[in-house]
């Protein structure tokens, strides 16, 4: 792995660890910007895959665990979004609070375990798109997106008037 590609997964890792704690913790939500940090971490994962696949086309592996990787990322940010709990802010009148628990954290968990599985796996099936670290972002992205999205439908009113 090289100095980018490592610098990428720590910064992957970062955002998993500090989305983990928000997750555990009740955290303003703010339904404007719910969609900006999925939005920031796809154009990133766009732009390293795509040097990525300056090297070469993908191979029929990197389709197939792509697509699988999609799936796990898109089920996992499904859930999340329905473990969504909102209450009203103590501090703020007006304003909505959201968490998912330790059932939520345990989602990345397995997100993550699939994600090693496959950079693991992937190059002895000939992936070498799929195993890059872009792809990584792009899976948290799709994660926190789908999150954001559903639990953005499923706010009380009040917290969507209040962005």
């Amino acid at each position: 792995m090289t100095m980018p590609m490592l610098g990428i997964a720590a910064l992957a890792l970062a955002v998993v660890a500090l989305l983990i704690r928000r997750q555990l913790r009740w955290t303003r939500f703010e339904a404007a910007r719910a969609l900006r940090l999925p939005v920031a971490l796809g154009v990133l994962g766009l732009v390293e895959v795509a040097t990525a696949v300056q090297t070469g086309p993908p191979a029929p592996a990197d389709l197939v665990l792509l697509a699988a990787e999609l799936a796990v990322a898109l089920a996992v940010g499904a859930g999340m979004g329905r473990l969504t709990v909102f209450r009203p802010s103590p501090a703020r009148i007006g304003a909505w609070q959201t968490r998912t628990g330790w059932l939520g954290a345990g989602l990345w968990l397995a997100l993550i375990a699939v994600r090693v599985v496959i950079s693991t796996t992937g190059p002895a099936l000939g992936a070498h798109v799929a195993t890059t670290s872009g792809v990584l972002l792009l899976l948290l992205a799709a994660t926190r997106g789908t999150a954001a999205l559903i639990a953005r439908s499923r706010a009380p009113q009040a917290a969507l008037l209040s962005a």
